[in-house]
């Protein structure tokens, strides 16, 4: 496990106002042996991402994308904060995709919004995504990887509509990330959520508004050409709520407003208030 604070300590130890840096660790969960110090981050520590491999974790801080290798003795500098513009940047992984060579990441200056971008391991480069950029709006285009390396992002392209679904790859000799497939969701004042794409090819994602009305809700697709099967309920919403789908297709377990929610594919919504309130990062296990 990677993680990161501000010393192990007691936290009375720390001096209210003064500066500290981040200290990275790994720690092995099932040795009983204390945790190591990998090093010092310049300021935070930035989303901590193992790759799928587990011999190592990328993870930001002010300095830039920075890798660990658990056989390294320090970590390695990926991009600089200060390359490829006149403000530094701030890169904030996310997730690998399946090739194990591109990561999907936020990059910004720390101020005035962030954007998604992707990073291709072997060349360095790092390919802004059309689209992704966000500022403070409640709500903004959200993404994941598909099965076959490409992006699926859901979005609405102005406050008034409609709500669009689009597939992205990357083209590594144009140095960026390129729309695949359009297909629009809703035509209605209304926002995406939560995508997914499932190992049998089809497509998840969620419908929310400030207002319930019927076409708020969970739904699938076989594919951008065929019809969309409305598979569950949402509450309305003004912020979107954390859903998490299952890796079956099967349901999605969904945390909002303090309370956790279940939505089975195809049944009714359970509220499981048994949790506890403010359930939040959910996981699904194999």
């Amino acid at each position: 496990m990677a993680f990161s604070g501000q010393g192990l300590g007691a936290a009375n130890a720390l001096t209210l106002g003064e500066v500290v840096s981040g200290e990275l660790f790994v720690v092995e969960t099932e040795t009983g042996i204390p945790p190591k110090k990998v090093g010092n981050c310049a300021g935070i520590c930035q989303n901590p991402v193992w790759h799928q491999d587990n011999n190592f974790f990328v993870f930001g801080d002010g300095l830039g994308l920075q890798l660990y290798n658990l056989a390294a003795s320090k970590p390695e500098l990926l991009v600089s904060a200060t390359e490829g513009g006149s403000f530094p940047r701030r890169f904030g992984p996310l997730s690998w995709a399946r090739n194990g060579r591109w990561l999907l990441m936020w990059a910004g200056t720390g101020i005035e919004g962030a954007e998604q971008a992707v990073f291709d391991a072997p060349s360095g480069q790092v390919m802004v995504i059309p689209h992704s950029f966000f500022y403070a709006d409640p709500l903004y285009a959200e993404l994941t990887w598909m099965v076959d390396d490409r992006l699926f992002m859901v979005r609405a392209e102005t406050e008034q509509g409609p709500a669009l679904g689009e597939t992205y790859r990357i083209n590594l000799e144009a140095g960026a990330v390129q729309l695949d497939e359009t297909v629009v969701l809703s035509t209605e004042i209304i926002h995406p959520t939560a995508p997914v794409h499932w190992q049998n090819g089809r497509f998840g994602y969620g419908l929310l508004a400030e207002d319930w009305n019927e076409t708020v809700g969970l739904y699938q697709r076989v594919a951008f050409n065929e019809p969309a099967e409305q598979v569950n309920t949402l509450l309305p919403a003004i912020y979107a709520p954390e859903i998490v789908w299952a890796p079956d297709a099967s349901g999605a377990v969904i945390g909002q407003g303090g309370r956790l929610y279940y939505a089975p594919s195809g049944g009714e919504l359970y509220r499981l208030d048994a949790v506890g309130p403010w359930a939040h990062h959910f996981t699904w296990l194999p």
